[in-house]
């Protein structure tokens, strides 16, 4: 799970301000990818593990700002390092 938050974390860069439209959608296509093949398997992998950790999914999200967004999901992948 580490590493894959790593590489995700380093992919927000060009999701957010690649240079043009089309390097900021196929990086994004690549973050999805790299999210559903590794990352979430590896999280229900360490779920199965350690049940005692899992607790209901209680977040809702409220509309934020790009920056905000970005903010945000660099936080949370970056918590690992």
């Amino acid at each position: 799970m580490q590493y894959s938050a790593d590489v995700m974390l380093h992919l927000l860069p060009d999701i957010f301000h690649g240079s043009n439209w089309d390097t900021k959608f196929d990086t994004w296509l690549d973050f999805c990818e790299f999210y559903i093949s590794y990352f979430d398997s590896a999280y229900g992998g360490y779920m199965q593990v350690n049940k005692e950790y899992e607790k209901p999914y209680q977040y809702k999200f409220k509309p934020m700002t790009v920056e905000k967004l970005e903010d945000e999901m660099a936080d949370c992948f970056g918590k690992n390092n």
